[in-house]
C-alpha cells in the first residue's frame, strides 16, 4: 500500500526528492478524519457567516429603500396639497377679478350711455336722467344684495361652527357628570350592602348569645339551622356580588355605546363640512361661467350696436 502511494506521489510530483510526503498515514486513520471534519466545520462556519452578512446587507438595503419610498410619498402628498391650494387660491382670485371687471364694465357702460344720451338733443333730458338714475340705483341694490348674501353666508357658517363646539363641550360635561353620578351610586350601593351584612351579623351574634343563655336540648337542630342560615347568607352575598358585577358591565357597555355615538357624530359632521365645501365650489364655478357668458353677450351686443348705421 505504502509503495503504491509513493509511486503515485512520484508520478504527481508530490515527492520532495528523497521521501514521499505521505508515508504511513492512511485516509481512514483517526487523525486524518479529525482534520477533515475540522476543515468541513470551518468551511460551514465561514459559509454561515457570509450568508448572515449578505442577509443583513439585504435587510439594510430593503429598509433604506422602503424609507426612501415613504419619504418620496410624503413629498408627493405635500406637493399635491400645495398645488391644490394654489389652484383654489387662483380660482378665488380669478372670481374676484371678474367681479371687479364686471362692476367696472357696468360703470363704464353707464357712463358711455349717459354721455351719448346727453349729446343727442335737448328734448326729453329729464326722462333720460330719471332712467339713468333708476338703473344706477338698481345696480347699487344688486351689489348690496350680493354683499349682504356673502356676509349672511359667512355668519351662518360661523354660527354652525360655534354650535358644533358648544354641543361637543356639553356632551363632554354630561358624560363627566354621568360618570361621577354612576361612581357615587356604586359607592352608596356598596355601603348599603356592607351595612346590611354588619346588621345581619350582629343579629346572629345576639341570637347565639340568647340561645347560649337559654341552654338546653335541641342543640343538633340549632346547629343545622345555623348552618342553613349561613349558607343562605353566603348565597345572598354571592347574588349581591353578581348583581354588582352585572351593573359594572352595563356601565362599561353604556360608556362604549356613548363613545361610538360620539365617533359617528364626528364623522357625520366631517361629511357635512365636505358636502358644504363641494357645494360652495360648484356655486363659485357656476357664477364664473354665468359672468363669462354675460360679458360675452355684452361684447356682442356692443359690436352689433357699433355696426348699425
Amino acid at each position: 500500500m505504502i509503495a503504491q502511494i509513493e509511486a503515485m506521489h512520484k508520478d504527481q510530483g508530490l515527492c520532495n526528492g528523497k521521501e514521499p510526503i505521505i508515508t504511513s498515514r492512511s485516509a481512514s486513520s483517526p487523525d486524518v478524519l479529525a482534520e477533515n471534519t475540522a476543515k468541513q466545520s470551518r468551511k460551514k462556519k465561514k459559509k454561515k457567516e457570509t450568508t448572515t452578512k449578505q442577509s443583513r446587507r439585504r435587510g439594510r438595503r430593503s429598509r433604506r429603500k422602503k424609507q426612501q419610498e415613504e419619504e418620496a410619498g410624503g413629498r408627493r402628498r405635500r406637493r399635491k396639497k400645495k398645488e391644490e391650494e394654489g389652484r383654489k387660491n387662483k380660482k378665488e382670485e380669478e372670481g374676484r377679478k371678474e367681479e371687479e371687471e364686471e362692476e367696472e364694465e357696468e360703470e363704464g357702460e353707464g357712463r358711455r350711455r349717459r354721455k351719448k344720451k346727453e349729446g343727442e338733443g335737448e328734448g326729453g333730458g329729464r326722462r333720460r336722467r330719471r332712467r339713468r338714475k333708476k338703473k344706477e340705483e338698481e345696480g347699487r341694490r344688486r351689489r348690496g344684495r350680493r354683499r349682504r348674501g356673502r356676509r349672511r353666508k359667512k355668519k351662518e357658517e360661523e354660527e354652525e361652527e360655534e354650535g358644533r363646539r358648544r354641543r361637543k363641550k356639553e356632551e363632554g360635561r354630561r358624560r363627566k357628570e354621568e360618570e361621577e353620578g354612576s361612581g357615587k351610586k356604586k359607592e352608596e350601593e356598596e355601603e348599603g350592602s356592607r351595612r346590611r351584612r354588619k346588621r345581619r351579623k350582629k343579629e346572629e351574634e345576639e341570637e347565639e348569645e340568647e340561645e347560649e343563655e337559654g341552654g338546653g336540648g335541641g342543640g343538633g337542630e340549632e346547629e343545622e339551622e345555623e348552618e342553613e342560615e349561613e349558607e343562605e347568607e353566603e348565597e345572598e352575598e354571592e347574588e349581591e356580588e353578581e348583581e354588582e358585577e352585572e351593573e359594572e358591565e352595563e356601565e362599561e357597555e353604556e360608556e362604549e355605546e356613548e363613545e361610538e355615538e360620539e365617533e359617528e357624530e364626528e364623522e357625520e359632521e366631517e361629511e357635512g363640512e365636505e358636502k358644504k365645501k363641494k357645494k360652495k365650489e360648484q356655486s363659485k364655478t357656476k357664477q364664473i361661467i354665468s359672468r363669462a357668458e354675460r360679458r360675452k353677450n355684452k361684447k356682442s351686443s356692443a359690436e352689433n350696436r357699433g355696426k348699425k348705421p
